[in-house]
This record gives C-alpha cells, structure tokens and sequence, in this order.
C-alpha cells in the first residue's frame, strides 16, 4: 500500500474547525488506499506566543530550553489532530519528533536531520493507524530535543517522505499552490500546475512563503515530489517536480536589510574574503554590488534577511582590521524584491518610472532583484508582475512519470 505523508501548517490547524477539516483531508486520503503519515506545525501564531512569554521571563533564554519550549507546540497539534480523527472514527496515533526516529545534529534552534529511522511508524500504519507526528523538532545523539529553524515543519515532512519511500508530499497552506506571485498580495497573479525544483527553490530564496528553501532541497535531492495545496479550497495545487521547463515569476522578501562597505582596499581576494567571512557564519546574502575602484578602493553593498543585520554588522566590524576598509553602515526597514524570469534590463528602472526608491540593485541573466522601502514593497511587487509577468501562464504538461 502506498504511503502519503500531509503536512499541516499552523493556519490550517488555527482552531478547532480548521483541525477538523484537514483531518478530513487526511482521512479522505485513507479511503483512497493510502497510508497516511501527517506531519503537523503548531497552531496558529502560538510559537511567537511561547517565544513571548519566554521573553517576558528571561532576557536571554538559553537555546535549550527554548528548543524544550517550542517543542510542545507541535506536541499540541499533533494529539488534538489525532483526536480529531479518532472522533471521526479513525484509528490515530500523535508521535513526537524522536518518538518518529527523526535523528538531528546537536546544534540547538537551527539543527539539522541527519538520519531519520522510522520503524515506529511503519508499525503503527502496519496496525492500520494514521501516524501524525510533531514537525520542526528531532533528538540529538545525546538525547537533547532540537528544533530546525525556520520552515522545519516543510522538511520534517520530506524528510519522512523520504525516508518512507512516499508517494508523495502534500504542503497545505493558506494558498492553493504557486502562484506568479504571493495572490494574497497581487490578486492578478496565476497559478502554476508544475514547477521544477530549481525554480522552487529560487524563489523559496526569494521570499516566497510556500515552501522553505531547505525543504525544497531536501526533496530535490532525495527525488521527492512536493504537492502544495490547501487545506481551505479544495482546488487543485501546484506540483514541485523534477523535468519541468523554467517559469517566470516575482517574489517579495518583506524583511530584509542594507549593509553598505565603503573604502575596501582594491586588492585581489579582498570582495571574496568578505562573503567567506560572512558565509562561514551561515549568513545569507543577495543582491551584491560594486562601484568600479577610485584611488585604489571601492564600495559593496548587498542585501541580507533583516533578522541577520546584526550578526553580519557585528561580524565586519570585528574583522575591520583584516579586511581594511574605511566605514560600515547597515539600513534596515527594507524589502526585497526579485524577477525570476527574463527581464531585460532588470526591475530597476520599472521601479524608479513609478517613483518608488531603489536602494540597491542586481542582475543576472534570468533573475534581477531591488530593494525598496518596505511601504512601497507591495506598489512594488505589483509593479513587477504587472510590467514583465501579465502574460499568460503555459499550462505545462507533467513529466512523464518514471516506471
């Protein structure tokens, strides 16, 4: 019998009746003939709740007992899911990350899974169970609880599909699949019936909040076909494949900042040294820029996740000597807009003739990003899709699939 793995996001478990719904779904898929595993996020915004209360007790809460805390809430989900279904007269059982044989690396908040071993719920779909397990969180070799960072709950669900050998992945959200933009923000935006991995995953790099970028990854990798859907329509989503042509779309990262380097010493290696320094401490950057050389020096810029400025601000400063330049300065309240697609001389100039600041820009061949005032991004995104994206959307055949 096949397996399916469902993953649920906090919007669609944020109360009682959305539990109840995607528990249909997921008993739906039973009636089908598959086995089900779902993987479950904490409902709702109650992270940002538990990680408030932890703030108003500690100034610094050790990563830890954070992980111990923020476990819980996908813990929640996953028995009211399983009782849910039990109501419905479906056998069920909540399993916690290790419970599932989810293995991570020690590193606490942002851990990685390295091996995922998952006898247990072989055992319980053998007794005709559906296994719902707790996203975001695996067990380190020394018995700690870990959680995997932002978008955990998207690749515990590959992961397990994976592992399990699944037929495929459902991610429901709140959008019915991948759009040529966020729809929530630009309501002209299409929906795609494929896209390939690559471009998944450019755009998950982009801001997209579909799915996150480790995930997509993961199931490139692995050769696991993703299904977005949601969990409050019904209506056909998009599927993440391999063997798809590449589409053309726009995406918005709403939080991201400006660090600025004036004066670095025009020296080989000195550009490359700064990102090395940078990337050795996993932080991401994009939209790089240059000025040419004046008197033996030249300024980069380049844009980094907000959440990140800090981090990179100080790990600059720290290394002033080393890398030689004249100042720093680091800009936030910014957001990120990105092309993927053919476009020509780049979004740029489209921005400015509509009067809306660019701050920095870069482009290469099929993708061009700006960064704006974050209360001009939405004018901005719908700017971009308006002016390079208002054709029609090829409805792309499927790859054929592999026997």
């Amino acid at each position: 019998m096949a397996i399916l793995v469902q993953k649920f996001g906090g919007s669609s478990l944020a109360n009682g009746e959305k539990i109840r719904r995607a528990a249909g779904l997921s008993l739906s898929a039973v009636r089908q003939g598959f086995q089900v595993v779902v993987v479950v996020s904490a409902q709702g915004d109650l992270t940002d709740q538990l990680l408030t209360q932890a703030g108003e007790l500690c100034r610094a809460p050790s990563p830890r007992e954070l992980d111990q805390l923020l476990s819980a809430g996908e813990q929640m989900s996953a028995a009211l899911f399983a009782m849910a279904l039990e109501e419905f007269g479906a056998p069920a059982v909540s399993l916690t990350g290790w419970q599932a044989g989810i293995l991570t690396g020690r590193t606490h908040q942002n851990a990685s899974i390295q091996t995922v071993r998952p006898g247990r719920i072989l055992a319980e779909l053998n007794q005709g169970k559906i296994a719902v397990v707790a996203g975001f969180q695996g067990i380190s070799a020394a018995g700690e609880v870990t959680t995997l960072g932002r978008g955990g709950s998207d690749i515990t669900a590959v992961a397990l599909a994976a592992a399990l050998k699944g037929e495929r992945c459902q991610i429901y959200t709140d959008v019915d699949g991948v759009y040529t933009a966020d729809p929530r923000l630009v309501p002209t935006a299409r929906r795609f019936e494929a896209i390939g991995y690559d471009d998944m995953l450019a755009l998950a790099k982009a801001g997209a909040q579909v799915l996150h970028s480790r995930s997509v990854e993961l199931a490139q990798k692995s050769a696991v076909e993703v299904e977005v859907l949601s969990s409050q329509t019904g209506a056909p989503g998009t599927k993440v494949v391999a063997g798809c042509p590449p589409v053309s779309a726009a995406a918005r990262e709403e939080r991201s900042a400006l660090v600025e380097i004036e004066g670095l010493p025009d020296r080989p290696g000195a550009v490359f040294r700064v990102f090395s320094l940078l990337g050795a401490k996993g932080i991401e950057v994009d939209a790089i820029a240059q000025s040419p050389a004046q008197e033996s020096r030249r300024k980069v810029a380049f844009s980094v996740g907000e959440g990140r400025m800090a981090a990179a601000q100080s790990l600059l400063e720290s290394a002033r000597g080393e890398l030689g330049y004249q100042s720093l300065a680091a800009s936030s309240g910014l957001s990120k807009i990105t092309l993927l697609g053919e476009c020509g001389e780049g979004i740029a100039p489209s921005l400015e003739d509509r009067g809306i600041p660019v701050l920095l820009s870069s482009q290469g061949k099929r993708r061009s990003c700006a960064l704006v005032p974050r209360e001009d991004s939405v004018a901005a995104l719908e700017a971009v899709h308006r002016d390079f994206l208002t054709g029609e959307v090829p409805q792309r055949e499927l790859p054929a699939a592999q026997s």
